[in-house]
């Protein structure tokens, strides 16, 4: 059904029109006073004397106002001069400001840089307090690429940077510890030799994965955890708001695995094959907003609590 015409006594409103014109900046009105100034200081004094002068007399006039007018001159000459050399010195102290914006943008740059060489140097070490300390300078570096507001001319991508640091904790837990023994068995406990350092990494990532998170959200960060090693994951409460969350060939261990309330948002995500082991793996109240693809594999004894409308799994 089409929308009913209007009536010869209704009348369409007129669509606002926009005003273009260019509005004059300050520097423009400020000159636009000074030469009213200027008009008023030579001209209304001759004009009030044609004015109001019952016998002019302009010989006599200039004569007097001579002196006043050399004075308002030199006046106006030190203004102008005053005006320029302090125009000047805005443009020196802008500048000056933008280099030192430029050397202090370099220098947090370098710092952050080497902090993180420093951090993944620590995460890779054996000693699970320096590793563990080496993933929480990694989540500090992510928040401060995050947080950092610099001049597009720099061209540097803080989003990018900061994807890096979680990429790298990301790696951590995709790869096994050499003395892992990657066998599964059903119902099996499955710790990992480095298992401490994976919990921190994980409670970390979740807990910028949630609302309230301890400094920058994460949450429109990417996730690879292909075929990561989870020991009772907690991603409950959750939001991936990424592009691609990928769980593909993960295996779950521990007593409860908990995607309780978690948020899939991204573009896709990818759970092919991944596997439960042990205890329950709870989806109630999760809810999947992605290009879902892949399946759940459940072996013997291992338990996946999905909602009614994840049939795709």
């Amino acid at each position: 059904m089409g929308l009913p015409k209007p009536t010869p006594d209704e009348k369409t409103p007129a669509e606002p029109k926009l005003n273009t014109e260019p509005k004059p900046n300050k520097h423009q009105i400020q000159w636009a006073l000074f030469g009213l100034l200027i008009i008023g200081l030579y001209f209304v004094p001759p004009g009030l004397y044609w004015a109001l002068a019952d016998d002019e007399n302009w010989g006599e006039f200039f004569k007097a106002a001579a002196i006043p007018y050399g004075a308002t001159t030199a006046g106006l000459l030190a203004l102008t001069a005053g005006a320029l050399a302090f125009h000047n010195g805005g443009k020196d102290r802008e500048a000056r400001q933008h280099v030192d914006d430029r050397r202090d943008n370099a220098e947090t740059i370098r710092e952050l840089r080497a902090r993180y060489t420093t951090a993944v140097e620590q995460l890779a070490n054996t000693t699970t307090t320096i590793s563990q300390a080496g993933a929480y300078a990694i989540a500090a570096l992510a928040d401060d690429w995050l947080r950092l507001d610099l001049p597009n001319n720099l061209r540097i991508n803080t989003h990018a940077e900061a994807q890096t640091c979680i990429n790298i904790l990301c790696t951590y837990l995709r790869t096994d510890h050499p003395n892992y023994n990657p066998d599964p068995t059903p119902n099996s406990d499955r710790r990992q030799p480095d298992q401490p350092v994976r919990d921190t990494i994980l409670s970390t990532i979740t807990a910028h994965l949630r609302p309230n998170p301890p400094g920058e959200s994460w949450q429109h960060l990417n996730y690879d955890f292909t075929e990561a090693s989870f020991h009772n994951a907690n991603f409950g409460s959750c939001t991936f708001l990424g592009e691609t969350t990928t769980f593909t060939l993960a295996k779950f261990h521990g007593a409860r695995t908990s995607f309780d309330g978690t948020q899939f948002h991204g573009e896709n995500l990818l759970f092919p094959r991944a596997e439960f082991y042990g205890g329950q793996a709870d989806f109630t109240r999760a809810q999947f907003n992605s290009s879902v693809n892949g399946q759940f594999d459940v072996p013997a004894g291992g338990q996946v609590k999905v909602p009614t409308l994840c049939g795709m799994f």
